[in-house]
């Protein structure tokens, strides 16, 4: 078992590399959103890939669990994750992890977000909040 700190370190560390990769060329012309150009930007697909990827993993883990319990826990791990991410500034997986959370798979599961802690819901939420467009 690893902890939320640890994990969110190694996230951080893994985003770090990808986002020093960008280089300002790839930033031109949002060439990453024409499937003509995307070779121009590689480093900036990578992260959006990298993105989705961690944003698939939340409810992939959350749904995995059978019981109610075992997903208040598992929600409860990824809202701490998230908070940890938040408070050494790693905006990137932070972005993917509150997308997970907004999948319509977990949006449905209104008797696990019951259960949850309401003190960590309510800090999460806050969190979701400052991450909205």
């Amino acid at each position: 078992n690893f902890s939320v700190q640890d994990i969110a370190k190694q996230l951080t560390i893994l985003d770090y590399i990808q986002l020093k990769a960008i280089e300002p060329a790839e930033l031109m012309k949002q060439s990453w959103s024409s499937e003509k150009l995307s070779h121009n930007s590689i480093n900036v697909c990578r992260c959006m890939d990298r993105l989705n990827m961690l944003s698939y993993w939340v409810p992939t883990m959350v749904m995995g669990c059978s019981t109610l319990q075992s997903r208040k826990k598992m929600v409860e791990w990824f809202y701490l994750l998230a908070l940890e991410l938040r408070s050494i500034n790693n905006f990137q997986s932070l972005m993917a992890i509150v997308a997970g959370f907004n999948t319509s798979s977990l949006q449905r599961l209104k008797h696990t977000i019951e259960i949850i802690d309401k003190d960590l819901r309510k800090k999460y939420l806050s969190m979701e909040e400052l991450m909205s467009p």
